[in-house]
């Protein structure tokens, strides 16, 4: 079975916590030996000053992290940009991200995405700039039969 759904709404933080996106898909499993086929693909704003700008994501099965961004010596991201010699960053871009999981039940289970911002001198990380108009994300789950 393959679960898609079409966001357009805009979401955007300026928390370097972990906050909702409200990007959320069930799917109840026939088997449970099968593998989730898990795909996020986010049309991305962010914004920020003072060189540098960059976001997080982390992706759960309920309550369970599944992945997560990386990490350095001074914060957690996976997409952004910095520049030398300007006072702000604006960048836009589509971002995919996906994994394989395992939740060995046949009970519904609901993959959802969370975001932080992550950036000198404060700034946003944007799911869907400008909403509809600019941008489309989508969530893909596909049942691999095992």
């Amino acid at each position: 079975q393959v679960l898609t759904q079409e966001i357009t709404a805009y979401t955007s933080t300026t928390s370097t916590s972990l906050v909702a996106s409200g990007f959320t898909l069930t799917i109840t499993p026939k088997s449970t030996s099968s593998k989730i086929h898990v795909q996020f693909n986010f049309s991305l704003g962010y914004y920020g000053g003072n060189v540098y700008q960059y976001g997080g994501f982390q992706i759960l099965r309920d309550s369970t992290v599944i992945t997560f961004s990386p990490q350095d010596g001074t914060g957690t991201f996976e997409v952004g940009q910095a520049h030398t010699g300007i006072s702000t960053v604006e960048n836009y871009e589509r971002y995919s991200h996906q994994l394989i999981d395992s939740p060995s039940t046949t009970s519904a289970v609901t993959y959802k995405a969370q975001l932080k911002s992550y950036g000198a001198g404060g700034g946003s990380m944007t799911i869907n700039p400008g909403g509809a108009a600019i941008g489309t994300s989508h969530i893909i789950l596909q049942e691999i039969a095992v």
